[in-house]
């Protein structure tokens, strides 16, 4: 799943994983993924540190507290500098902190790895 208010930068992933097999659902904001991850279930979440409707720790810790997506592996992605955020993030269970624009063979290495490199 990925969490993504930039369209551009929503496409540009998107086009990434699929490429390689993955399904991608989408949401655009904070509420919006915590709908989608109850329903959806997926194996991972990419979330925007900057997401709209609750920022992206806020998002995460929602995400760590609910028992159906607490165990969903968590990859946040800024193009903010992390000046402490990414330590600030991975106490609250993110899994991964990627840094905006993010290269492609990168993601697909950190999604591969968080998931046993299982595409759908």
């Amino acid at each position: 799943m990925l969490v993504e208010d930039d369209a551009v930068c929503a496409h540009l992933v998107t086009a990434v994983l699929r490429r390689r097999g993955y399904d991608v659902v989408s949401a655009s904001d904070g509420v919006q993924a915590m709908r989608v991850a109850r329903q959806e279930r997926p194996d991972l979440i990419v979330l925007d540190l900057g997401a709209p409707g609750g920022d992206g720790l806020l998002t995460l810790t929602r995400l760590r507290h609910l028992s159906e997506t607490s165990r969903i592996p968590v990859v946040l992605s800024t193009i903010r500098p992390a000046m402490g955020v990414e330590g600030e993030a991975r106490e609250l269970g993110a899994d991964e902190f990627l840094a905006k624009p993010i290269a492609p063979a990168l993601l697909l290495d950190t999604v591969q790895r968080l998931t046993g490199g299982a595409a759908r």
